[in-house]
């Protein structure tokens, strides 16, 4: 019997221990689909709407009924995905582990009071609260607005949204009433919100909220020599004095204090209001002041002293060949002369004083006016002048004869190496070398007479035009043009040997296109592997075409470990001193169709242990150790303890965790859990168990 009992406990251990290590060695897919869902979760959070990255990203944002949160921790391995939705009692249940009040706190306490009970009940789970939805709830708005109803509004919206289009003109932004959902009345003044900066005066709103703009008591007006003119609601007790030094930010510079001005429309016998005169005794006194007053401080620049100005007697008009015409105000001993000499400041070279025409309106039988021939004995005389007279000298070149224009024939287009490239239009007897020598000015030093192209638009059996090759016969034949014709003259400089140079360079006029498109919208990818084509000249060092370059270098560029792509052998090549040494020469001679290669330079860091996904990932400057840990997918929580690492950096060097993480450091998460332990001993065990109960059970039913 006691053989029996000893077999089965045999049996019973071999179970467990099998189960036990089957768990660690195999795990269970939904924890995998779990931590995925987690990952999804994090991904989603990217794309929240504006309302919740604003709640989670402020430290005075309330836990309000309608909340909806997301717990997620791991337990054993597998991921627990938990919502919590908040309702009016403010009871949060966490789990199965308790239960929290929310009531009065922030989000930020809610989230380190949740995850310490997680955390206290399960080590190392990894909790995390997210606030997935913030509530949307009303708040009931009366008083003096235009329609009394509710508003919707949210945990971080506060007083001063309410102060839309719905306030009558007799609402108080001075006195504000909120009464709160458990009965607590508080009064707020907004413009000592939007004025001093007191945001205790524009308080968030809260669910059940009932707001009651209150009427005004007392708007006065202040404009003219103050720093802040305008329309005031003003307190109780507060006047004349509060009204200048607080609300209007007191005198400018050019304030006239000995005349400041009030005009009284409450109680006054007048329509237009009662007119006080105040001094500064009055302005230091704090005179009281009444509802709708209207205070005017004038300026000193006010009291300027006056000048008569005398009645406009001529205003005469001259027009035409004088260096200044214009119309012009005379005075009564003025007259043609002065108008030509002093207004109108001489006659140009090309007057034509023969021709000078006085046009009268005043005084005359004709509507249009009367014209009057003047001549220069008019002029030296004097001629007297009336109001409104227009004088009006020609031009000798009106009197120059009309040349007859022939239609334009031809009309011919020449660009490229000539000295003045463009559009000319050709006599009938001028062709190709009367458009090159005399309308192109001739050919520059560089330009390929034995290249030259001919696009022919009319005629042509092509719509997009027919393409001729000229020489320089032709051009000595003088080849005939037609209309439309474009003539094209090629430089020696394209017929410079290329180049090619790839990976991580920068084109300028890609650039600029680039710079085009982002203000457009539109932003490029200035890291991408490009492909450009390049000139050179024969006999020239990558040395000089680097230095001569130095701007498609970036600073993903890797010049030390480019290389020369020849033939297609792969010749490496330091491109740093060529960039760094300005008087640095080398050797290696470019050839044609030689390709550059820069690569990009790409530092990581190194993740190993027991996290989820070893690996290496791009380093990312002023960033810890935990960044690199949660990108490998965070600690397995049962091969590691305490978040233990060993951290060396590229030199082998072992830092700490507050060191700076450099690039192509390693982050090792150690194996120093026991169960990690059990687990490595843990089939062993079983095997050999196995082994001595079979034994066992042999011996007994041998027995």
């Amino acid at each position: 019997m006691k053989h029996k009992y000893l077999l089965c406990i045999v049996f019973f251990l071999c179970f467990l221990f099998s189960a036990f290590g089957q768990e660690d060695l195999n795990p269970d897919p939904s924890a995998a689909q779990a931590s995925n869902d987690s990952d999804d979760l994090e991904a989603s959070s990217v794309d929240a709407s504006q309302n919740i990255m604003l709640a989670r990203s402020s430290d005075d944002y309330l836990v309000t009924p309608g909340d909806v949160y997301t717990l997620v921790y791991s337990v054993s391995g597998n991921s627990v995905s938990y919502t919590i939705a908040v309702d009016s009692t403010y009871r949060i249940r966490v789990s199965n582990m308790g239960i929290v009040n929310g009531d009065g706190k922030t989000f930020v306490q809610l989230k380190r009071e949740v995850e310490n009970i997680v955390t206290n009940n399960i080590p190392l789970s990894g909790v995390q609260l997210v606030l997935t939805q913030p509530a949307v709830f009303r708040v009931f708005v009366k008083g003096e607005v235009l329609s009394a109803r509710e508003v919707s509004a949210w945990s971080l919206s506060r007083l001063s949204s309410l102060t839309g289009g719905n306030l009558t003109p007799r609402a108080s932004i001075r006195d504000i009433t909120i009464k709160s959902s458990n009965g607590r009345i508080r009064v707020y003044d907004l413009f000592k919100a939007r004025r001093m900066g007191d945001l205790s005066q524009n308080p968030y709103l809260r669910p059940g909220d009932e707001i009651t703009f209150n009427r005004i008591s007392r708007v006065v007006t202040i404009n003219g020599s103050v720093e802040r003119p305008g329309r005031y609601q003003i307190l109780e007790g507060e006047n004349l004095k509060n009204l200048i030094e607080v609300y209007a930010n007191n005198f400018t510079p050019l304030a006239d204090k000995t005349r400041v001005r009030l005009t009284r429309y409450i109680d006054s016998t007048e329509i237009s209001g009662d007119i006080i005169l105040l001094s500064e005794q009055n302005i230091t006194g704090n005179y009281p002041l009444q509802h709708l007053d209207v205070i005017t401080v004038p300026a000193i620049t006010a009291r300027r002293p006056a000048v008569p100005m005398n009645r406009v007697e001529r205003t005469i008009t001259i027009s035409g060949a004088v260096r200044r015409p214009g119309t012009y105000e005379l005075m009564p001993d003025e007259n043609l002369k002065e108008l030509i000499e002093v207004y109108g400041d001489g006659i140009t070279p090309l007057a034509d004083m023969s021709r000078v025409s006085l046009r009268r309106f005043v005084e005359v039988s004709e509507v249009s006016g009367e014209i009057t021939l003047l001549s220069e004995q008019d002029i030296a005389g004097n001629y007297p002048l009336r109001h409104l007279d227009s004088i009006t000298i020609p031009d000798i070149t009106d009197l120059r004869p009309a040349i007859r224009v022939n239609r334009m024939e031809r009309r011919i287009t020449i660009a490229g190496a000539v000295r003045r490239p463009g559009t000319y239009d050709l006599m009938p007897h001028e062709n190709l070398k009367e458009l090159i020598e005399v309308y192109g000015d001739g050919f520059t030093p560089l330009a390929d007479p034995t290249r030259m192209e001919m696009v022919r638009m009319l005629n042509s059996d092509e719509v997009s035009g027919t393409r001729i090759f000229l020489t320089e016969t032709d051009v000595t034949a003088n080849f005939t043009l037609e209309n439309f014709d474009s003539v094209i003259v090629p430089s020696i400089v394209q017929l410079r040997p290329v180049m090619f140079v790839e990976g991580a360079v920068t084109d300028i006029s890609r650039m600029l296109d680039n710079m085009e498109a982002e203000i457009g919208g539109v932003a490029q990818d200035l890291t991408e592997s490009r492909r450009l084509v390049v000139q050179f000249v024969v006999g020239e060092t990558y040395a000089s075409l680097v230095q001569r370059n130095v701007r498609w270098f970036t600073a993903v560029s890797d010049p030390q470990n480019a290389y020369i792509v020849r033939d297609g052998a792969r010749i490496p090549i330091n491109l740093n001193l060529a960039l760094y040494d300005v008087s640095y020469r080398d050797q290696t001679l470019i050839r044609e169709n030689d390709v550059l290669i820069i690569p990009f330079r790409q530092q990581f860091i190194s993740v190993a242990g027991a996290v989820i996904r070893p690996g290496r990932y791009p380093y990312i400057p002023d960033r810890d150790w935990e960044y690199y840990i949660g990108l490998a997918g965070g600690f397995i929580a049962e091969r590691n303890s305490k978040e233990s690492v060993v951290i060396t950096d590229i030199y082998g060097k072992r830092l700490k965790k507050t060191d700076a993480i450099t690039p192509e450091t390693t982050i090792t998460a150690r194996n120093n859990h026991p169960l990690y332990f059990v687990n490595l001993v843990g089939p062993v065990i079983t095997t050999a168990l196995s082994i001595v109960s079979t034994i066992i059970s042999v011996i007994i039913l041998s027995r």
